[in-house]
């Protein structure tokens, strides 16, 4: 079997302006639930780039800003994996700025 890690990144900025404009790309979703599915989504997106489907996630390790987020965070999440949950680990953890969920997905790919 092949592993592969794949990091939500929908938020970051990937330019230089980092000092000047701050950590999060205009635009960026405001509330846990919206930045949620817009971290799934990319995922979404770096799944069909390996030819594979959300089944192949096995292992997410997601990060909240907030841990009273959970509840709001999880019908998100529920709502993206809705069949053949990969196991999880969720933490509470200090995040740039302005960001509320971050998540990384461990998926297998096929040999």
């Amino acid at each position: 079997m092949v592993f592969v890690a794949v990091l939500g990144g929908c938020c970051h900025r990937q330019d230089s302006d980092i000092g000047r404009t701050g950590w999060l790309r205009p635009g960026t979703p405001e509330t846990v639930r919206e930045q949620t599915f817009a971290k799934l989504e990319e995922l979404d997106v770096a799944l069909k780039k390996l030819a594979v489907t959300r089944k192949s996630v096995i292992r997410c390790l997601c990060f909240l800003s907030d841990p009273g987020n959970w509840e709001e965070f999880n019908k998100a999440y529920s709502q993206f994996f809705t069949e053949g949950f990969p196991a999880r680990t969720t933490v509470g953890a200090q995040l740039l700025r302005g960001l509320l969920a971050e998540i990384e997905a461990m998926v297998e790919l096929p040999e």
